[in-house]
């Protein structure tokens, strides 16, 4: 409280005064083994008053966005928190209302991408979903999602992250099914490494999640070219004009 929410969820006025806010009980020990809350951003979960968030220690934190119930020494003053990460959880949650209810997608360091369904009230512990592709560092899985409102078939988790350990800091860009399968399995649909000469992203620009619009999705990159995907016409070469760089009169 006072001066320093260096790791909290704050509630803002429009003036920036913070009205209410959330700290883990157990604050000063992930602050100093560098497992803090803070790194990611507060998602907001439709027709709820509630907000999740998640940490580098690899939790998750629900909070009650009108009673968050600042700081107290086991974090009953929240309605859930849970571990369903093996490592640091850089990307803010994303969610999908979809035909299979509401479901939140997560993708840590060192981890497969999961997905866990809610209730209403709380997130179910155990994933409705799993996917089969491990982050092997930093930043994680950066997540986006894009879908024809809830209907059925739509739903695509678009997720970022470092291929391998690349010194150069080459990214990968995953498109993964975002529908709940009974054998529980995440199903990827795409990447841009099963062509590289035509789709790689180049050098990754951290922490910023893939932008979908107009049936496009937009990567930043640091390898001055910003990567834009989207259907292939039938005629499309097999490799694109690298050549160009942004700001120039032929596009890249």
């Amino acid at each position: 409280g006072g001066r320093d929410y260096g790791q909290s969820i704050l509630r803002l006025n429009q003036d920036l005064t913070v009205t209410d806010y959330f700290t883990p009980y157990d604050q000063n020990q992930t602050s100093l083994a560098d497992l803090d809350l803070g790194v990611n951003g507060a998602m907001l979960l439709p027709g709820t008053t509630l907000a999740v968030s998640g940490s580098k220690a690899g939790n998750l934190y629900i909070v009650n966005r009108d009673n968050m119930g600042g700081y107290q020494a086991d974090n009953s003053q929240i309605v859930q928190a849970f571990s369903p990460a093996r490592g640091f959880m850089h990307s803010t949650p994303i969610f999908w209302n979809g035909p299979d209810g509401l479901i939140v997608y997560i993708w840590s360091e060192r981890d497969y991408p999961k997905a866990f369904s809610f209730n209403g009230q709380r997130l179910d512990t155990t994933p409705v979903l799993t996917g089969q592709v491990t982050t092997e560092g930093m930043p994680a899985g950066i997540l986006s999602l894009s879908a024809d409102g809830n209907r059925p078939g739509t739903g695509i988790v678009w997720g970022t992250h470092m291929l391998g350990q690349d010194p150069r800091g080459i990214g990968v860009l995953h498109a993964f099914d975002a529908a709940v399968y009974p054998d529980g399995v995440m199903r990827e649909i795409w990447n841009s490494e099963m062509n590289p000469e035509r789709d790689e992203v180049g050098i990754i620009a951290k922490f910023n999640p893939p932008v979908v619009a107009n049936g496009k999705v937009y990567v930043a990159s640091f390898s001055n070219v910003l990567d834009v995907y989207g259907l292939l016409p039938a005629t499309a070469p097999d490799v694109p004009n690298r050549g160009e760089t942004l700001g120039t009169d032929t596009p890249p």
